[in-house]
């Protein structure tokens, strides 16, 4: 197969979905990122990248660090009260 078979059938693919265009490598950060971010142990993903060292791997875990945080954020503004605009008024005063 032609090296270059994979990347053109792959924007032949976006295009055709209408989809914006990706490099073809983007899979491979995607499932990364997915693997990681569903619980799959970082020396796992290693292995199934190909990545002589950890470290290489350990880029794509600020994605979860990301996620983390908002998700505290989330849970913080369900959580914690707000006040309304008027409360916020008598408080001034």
């Amino acid at each position: 197969m032609n090296p270059q078979t994979p990347t053109k059938q792959f924007d032949k693919f976006l295009s055709k979905n209408g989809l914006r265009h990706r490099k073809f490598h983007s899979l491979r950060h995607t499932s990364a990122t997915l693997l990681l971010y569903g619980g799959i142990n970082v020396k796992q993903v290693q292995t199934r990248l190909g990545h002589g060292d950890i470290e290489t791997t350990n880029k794509y875990l600020h994605v979860l660090e990301e996620a983390d945080v908002e998700a505290a954020n989330v849970l913080g503004a369900m959580l914690l009260p707000t006040a309304t605009p008027a409360e916020k008024d008598k408080k001034k005063a």
